[in-house]
């Protein structure tokens, strides 16, 4: 359990590491909450040692209070061998506001289940995630951002890097109540692969039951652009080097 009181300042990151050292199964389960008007910063650690598989099934609930701001930070870097599964639940009060950051690096199958609730006006909500997969990995990502009241926004921006034969997923859902007018909501999912073997499903959704918003949604699939790739090596790169500067941008 993690409270952060009321006017508290999170200037120094709490960190939660969970290390895997050999087989069996962990369920953690954290209840974080950031009081009225306070400040917190949370970086949420996962890492195994190879070998032997394991299984974490992490659940983690979380609650923004009125003017309260919450920064999340969540890597993924278990055993290739492992099994890791996550449900993430966050309700937002009046004007709160929760930046988080999803990064899905390892185990050889993850999945992370996010749902925040906006259920106080002025609220912000920015969900942003890179997964990397490799190998015979899969990797999902679903996102539910159910927008209550009126007068809050949300962004949510998730990629992936696939090479090999890694499979990804992605499933986000932004839901706009009747109630809900004045709501400013965008999803976007973009997606590279490197290898014909590499696979990835996406499926952002909108469902709008006001008349007054602003939303947008969209997803991107392809390779390396051959062009660029061209003008680099035309320039002396290697191509190496020009393929890793073509993923990282």
């Amino acid at each position: 359990v993690i409270v952060a009181a009321t006017g508290a300042s999170g200037d120094i990151p709490i960190q939660l590491l969970h290390v895997a050292s050999g087989p069996g199964m962990t369920h953690p389960r954290h209840l974080v909450v950031a009081e009225d008007g306070s400040a917190l910063s949370v970086i949420e650690t996962y890492v195994g040692q190879g070998g032997e598989s394991s299984w974490t099934n992490a659940v983690v609930q979380i609650t923004v209070g009125d003017g309260a701001k919450l920064d999340w930070v969540k890597y993924q870097g278990e055993a290739a061998e492992a099994y890791h599964i996550a449900a993430m639940r966050v309700q937002l009060a009046k004007n709160a506001k929760f930046n988080a950051g999803f990064f899905a690096l390892g185990s050889a199958i993850g999945r992370d289940d996010v749902v925040v609730t906006v259920s106080g006006s002025g609220a912000h909500c920015a969900l942003n995630g890179v997964t990397l997969g490799r190998g015979q990995q899969s990797l999902t990502t679903l996102t539910s951002l159910d927008h209550a009241v009126a007068g809050a926004n949300s962004d949510q921006m998730f990629k992936s890097v696939l090479d090999e034969g890694a499979q990804a997923a992605f499933l986000g859902k932004v839901i706009v109540r009747p109630d809900a007018q004045k709501t400013e909501a965008h999803q976007s999912n973009h997606n590279l692969l490197l290898a014909r073997s590499a696979e990835v499903n996406t499926k952002p959704e909108l469902e709008i039951l006001a008349d007054d918003v602003a939303c947008s949604h969209g997803a991107t699939v392809g390779e390396i652009d051959k062009e660029a790739m061209f003008y680099l090596l035309s320039r002396g790169l290697d191509e190496t080097t020009a393929r890793r500067l073509l993923v990282e941008g």
